[in-house]
């Protein structure tokens, strides 16, 4: 009863107003959910991952999530992986996550690893040695003699292949695009393979210093970068960018909410176009089940 009386009284000084209240005066927003395969070369090595993890049984011993992070970026392209696998350790933080929640552990894991800016650099998805995740010396050289020379082609990733694709359509209709990532080695990759395929490209996650992200962030809404690649984890709140409408999701944490949000940095007042919004999954993967299951969040979410 209480509460009642103190909401009738600030009724007529405090006006809230969220996103269902502007979104009719928006343009139309789509969001399309894109199922991709995995390449043949990816299939190996995460039924290599699955045989490691299943045959080694401390590869759990500091994270549950750490593998599931591992596998995210296998996902979005082997290079990424193989070169998290096989990067330099550094020390095992002393503090341990064991008192976490299963999915705030899991957004921390996949956060660590690719926002760094947000853990002053530590990466707590890495132990020391690949032995923290269940590898030992000799499976990471099982996991090299696997690959190919050409690690880096967009080829060996549905995913990547997707991107450049989407980012081709956008180019054609003149439009700017978004691309998120939780992952700073994601970015590092996406980033070389569209400035390789000739397209202006600009970045900003929580380690560019404002000399850098200011500048940036003008130079796209005067449409001199014409793709904009960003941290989900840094970016997704704070940023008004409806100069684009086009946004690419490569992956995603356990709380949609930070994707949610990422996707509305462009659907935002001041949209002129429609707005399309892309989220990329590997079918036959985890990802495939967590999808049905942050689908259903974002049901309820407002």
């Amino acid at each position: 009863m209480s509460l009642a009386v103190i909401k009738h009284a600030i009724a007529v000084k405090a006006h809230r107003v969220n996103y269902n209240e502007i979104k009719e005066h928006l343009p139309p927003k789509t969001e399309f959910v894109l199922t991709l395969p995995l390449t043949p070369l990816q299939r190996k090595l995460y039924d290599k991952v699955i045989d490691v993890l299943e045959n080694q049984k401390d590869a759990l011993k500091y994270s549950f999530f750490g593998p599931i992070a591992l596998l995210t970026l296998l996902c979005n392209h082997p290079k990424i992986f193989m070169d998290k696998l096989t990067a330099p350790r550094p020390p095992i933080p002393k503090e341990s996550n064991c008192d976490k929640s299963g999915s705030a552990e899991l957004d921390d894991e996949l956060d660590n690893n690719c926002d760094e800016e947000e853990n002053d650099g530590e990466d707590t998805l890495d132990v020391k040695n690949t032995r923290g995740l269940g590898f030992s010396d000799a499976v990471v050289q099982e996991f090299r003699a696997m690959v190919p020379d050409d690690l880096e082609s967009p080829v060996h990733s549905h995913r990547a292949q997707h991107v450049k694709r989407l980012v081709q359509l956008a180019d054609t209709n003149d439009d700017s695009i978004l691309l998120f990532s939780r992952s700073l080695p994601t970015l590092d990759y996406f980033e070389n393979l569209l400035k390789g395929c000739g397209y202006t490209v600009g970045r900003v996650d929580g380690t560019t210093p404002d000399a850098v992200r200011y500048p940036t962030l003008y130079k796209f809404d005067d449409r001199r970068i014409r793709v904009l690649l960003l941290s989900t984890g840094a970016c997704s709140l704070g940023l008004n960018l409806q100069v684009a409408n086009r946004v690419i999701v490569l992956d995603f944490g356990f709380n949609p909410t930070n994707e949610i949000q990422a996707i509305r940095r462009s659907h935002r007042m001041g949209q002129q176009k429609p707005v399309f919004a892309y989220r990329l999954i590997t079918g036959g993967t985890f990802e495939q089940q967590f999808c049905t299951i942050l689908l259903g969040r974002k049901l309820r979410c407002p």
